[in-house]
């Protein structure tokens, strides 16, 4: 009986034994594709440096590096929503590496999400203050930050003013009033545009147009008409 539980742990023993030498040599395998990735990544060869990095997460999932090696090249390559997720488990393997938070930081600042850019790459630098590519990133995209939100600023005082009221018109020569006036509008552009006092949509212009003038012009092509009638019985006089 005892000699049989020796056996038994005995045997045991060298099924972990064999594990071990199998998990080891797989780190090994992912190595070996983490260099090789490593040399197409500086060739710039991002396709195939992806491909090599990707083989070596197949023999070892929770390789840090690899993921951050994975990460870089997809950011290379502007896929953005693949190269977070390999950003998000280099944090969630080592969450003290600045590295993971870095890229993590550079992929929203990619994606225009400046201010969860902002976040992320300040936590980053509370890990390691003294990271110079981090404080450089932080940086950028802190004055982006500022740029957006001093526009947003400027913007306020001109929404906040409410709709201009059109200026009183006085009453024109003929006596009529301005009731009867008609307006004809014509606007550039709806885009906005902005001066010392804010941003805003351009004012449209206006045209007025009143009766008097309506009636003048009338008059005007009569008396025309009338003119072209005499000349043609002239002419057809002398016919």
């Amino acid at each position: 009986m005892r000699k049989n539980a020796i056996e038994h742990k005995l045997g045991r023993n060298r099924v972990d034994d064999v594990a071990e030498d199998s998990v080891e040599k797989e780190r090994e395998t992912a190595e070996e594709w983490k260099e090789k990735g490593n040399v197409e990544y500086k060739k710039e060869n991002w396709t195939l440096a992806l491909e090599y990095y990707k083989n070596g997460l197949g023999y070892d999932m929770y390789n840090s590096k690899l993921h951050s090696n994975t990460c870089m090249a997809l950011i290379k390559l502007r896929r953005w929503s693949q190269a977070l997720k390999h950003a998000e488990q280099c944090i969630a393997l080592e969450p003290n590496w600045v590295k993971g938070y870095y890229m993590k930081g550079l992929i929203l600042s990619g994606e225009s999400k400046i201010e969860q850019a902002q976040v992320v790459l300040r936590q980053a630098a509370k890990i390691e203050p003294g990271n110079t590519q981090i404080k450089a990133l932080l940086d950028e995209v802190e004055s982006r930050v500022e740029y957006v939100e001093s526009r947003l600023r400027r913007r306020k005082p001109a929404k906040d003013k409410g709709p201009e009221q059109p200026e009183p018109q006085a009453a024109d020569d003929s006596g009529n009033d301005n009731d009867n006036d008609r307006a004809v509008e014509d606007v550039d552009s709806d885009e906005e545009y902005c001066d010392d006092d804010g941003c805003r949509t351009p004012k449209k212009i206006t045209l007025k147009v009143t009766r008097a003038d309506v009636i003048n012009t009338a008059m005007d092509l009569a008396a025309a008409a009338v003119g072209v009638a005499v000349v043609w019985w002239f002419v057809t006089q002398r016919d």
